[in-house]
């Protein structure tokens, strides 16, 4: 991430805000290229940033809030809104509605809708006859904001847990580089398990790790509370122990 302010600069000297794009964000074609001139350099660049915000986020985003030339900071933010944020979001709901992907993430009991004009989508699970839904709204300046998940029906399981199923969906996509697809899945499946009576990891209260699609598999040979082992572990690193985090008997 070296280069970001040299090539930031070169897209936001040549686009601004308010401008209407000449070119389309998402494509560059190398080998239609004969030299490059200003224009082409300013596409280039803007392509280059925009697939970092489409593999790489977390990292732009880090960049991005550790910036200090405030100027190029809100130069970039306002061009990302403007110009990259609505491809990407358009990007985000087109997989979605793919009908070879809706297969694989709706059956009788989940439903999913997407709402472009709010740049939102929400899955609703039918539990007994009773609806269980979420929300996730992405921010205008998405990926750089977090995404909000909302709580639109909370049916059957507890707060506590239901919190915690929210909280997993918004760092899944945030983090990344999972895709809303891959949000929605761990919400399928943490709402699918739970009903099938399997146990959630009891730090991050996630049925499904995040991490590597686990179920928790380490159980406290006291209290009987199960983790993942990517959750234990880290919960040792940070409490330099090796206590269960719950009864904090000795694993």
């Amino acid at each position: 991430m070296s280069h970001i302010p040299d090539v930031l600069r070169q897209a936001c000297n040549g686009v601004k805000p308010s401008d209407s794009m000449y070119f389309a964000v998402d494509e560059f074609h190398l080998e239609a290229l004969d030299a490059l001139t200003e224009q082409t350099t300013i596409a280039l660049s803007t392509h280059v940033f925009y697939r970092a915000l489409e593999n790489v986020p977390q990292l732009v985003r880090n960049w991005y809030e550790a910036c200090k030339d405030r100027q190029l900071a809100m130069s970039f933010i306002a061009i990302v809104t403007r110009h990259l944020s609505p491809v990407l979001i358009e990007h985000e709901f087109a997989v979605i509605r793919q009908p070879g992907v809706l297969r694989t993430l709706e059956n009788d009991s989940l439903s999913v809708r997407v709402l472009s004009a709010s740049a939102e989508i929400t899955a609703k699970y039918i539990i007994d006859e009773q609806p269980m839904e979420i929300a996730i709204k992405l921010p205008q300046e998405y990926p750089l904001r977090n995404v909000e998940v909302k709580e639109v029906n909370r049916v059957g399981v507890t707060e506590g847990k239901w919190r915690g199923w929210m909280l997993n969906v918004q760092q899944l996509v945030m983090s990344r580089n999972g895709l809303l697809l891959e949000a929605l899945k761990l919400f399928k499946s943490n709402v699918s398990l739970h009903f099938e009576g399997k146990t959630e990891c009891s730090i991050c209260y996630s049925i499904i790790s995040m991490n590597d699609r686990s179920l928790p598999s380490r159980a406290c040979p006291t209290c009987k509370n199960k983790y993942h082992a990517n959750c234990l572990f880290t919960w040792f690193k940070s409490s330099n122990s090796s206590t269960c985090p719950m009864c904090r008997s000795l694993f």
